[in-house]
């Protein structure tokens, strides 16, 4: 199946195939997707780098992707970078993938594995202050899941888009006083659903977003938010990805 890759800053996925449809996603420059069927100008795609399904407006800009582009990625680690195209400037947030474009800003780097959960949280802390916002992976606006999903990817470490299919992954660890930098907290009303997750700075902070990417306080039973003196997310599991 032909694959091909965003040349836009950002591409919103929707669930349907309308613009009134909520944005479950977004595609950032140079990822890649694959197309499943058409209805009207919308295409039903499939994300390649997670395996995440959705609805694009079939007039946004792409191209196929090459063996070339694929051997030859770099990926912007850092908050914010420019680059030069055949069409003009263009400013790219931090997950996009550039192969033969020219670099004018930004830390574009191959991606390798790390085995520091350090370095997770600092890619994390990037996001401090972005508004949160629901499908969000940018600076612009990021939701809970891709603030945790994008710092660990540009750390070369693969989870899924959504919290409840990120909590499957990793190992459990049972007790808080024993989670280390870099480790996932996911939390939710009930027993068995997952609603929200972060990323643990130590046994004692985390990083999330909720309402924006903040650092909030966190014991046994959950968040504790200063701004609002309350509980605001139950804790339900802890995992090591590490």
């Amino acid at each position: 199946m032909t694959k091909y890759r965003i040349v836009e800053t950002l591409i919103p996925l929707r669930k349907e195939p309308t613009h009134r449809s909520e944005m479950i996603d977004e595609l950032l420059y140079g990822e890649e997707f694959t197309i499943f069927s058409l209805d009207g100008t919308w295409l039903e795609i499939k994300c390649e780098n997670y395996d995440y399904r959705g609805w694009i407006d079939g007039s946004a800009k792409y191209s196929e992707s090459t063996e070339f582009e694929n051997s030859n990625k770099k990926v912007l680690c850092s908050r914010i970078g420019r680059i030069k195209t055949d069409w003009g400037e263009m400013e790219l947030v931090a997950g996009s993938r550039i192969s033969k474009e020219s670099i004018v800003s930004g830390n574009f780097q191959k991606v390798v594995r790390t085995e520091s959960g350090l370095s997770i949280v600092e890619t994390a802390m990037q996001y401090l202050g972005s508004p949160y916002r629901w499908g969000g992976r940018s600076p612009f606006g990021i939701d809970c899941s891709g603030l945790v999903q994008l710092s660990c990817m540009l750390n070369g470490v693969s989870i899924p888009r959504d919290a409840h299919q990120q909590a499957l992954g990793g190992e459990m660890i049972s007790f808080l006083a024993d989670a280390l930098p870099g480790d996932l907290a996911f939390f939710g009303n009930n027993e068995d659903e997952i609603t929200h997750t972060g990323i643990l700075i130590n046994s004692e902070k985390i990083i999330h977003s909720s309402g924006r990417v903040r650092i909030d306080t966190i014991d046994h039973e959950g968040i504790f938010n200063q701004e609002f003196q309350r509980y605001t997310h139950k804790l339900k599991v802890i995992k090591r990805i590490l």
